[in-house]
């Protein structure tokens, strides 16, 4: 039970993680513009 909650944690913070570098590199493109 606490694997799968761990898990369920980890996926969570590695999708927040992901939205929040494709926010960053799309933010990055507009100021090399």
């Amino acid at each position: 039970m606490l694997i799968l909650f761990y898990k369920s944690c980890l996926g969570k913070a590695m999708a927040a993680v992901m939205a929040f570098a494709k926010k960053f590199k799309a933010n990055l493109q507009e100021v090399g513009k």
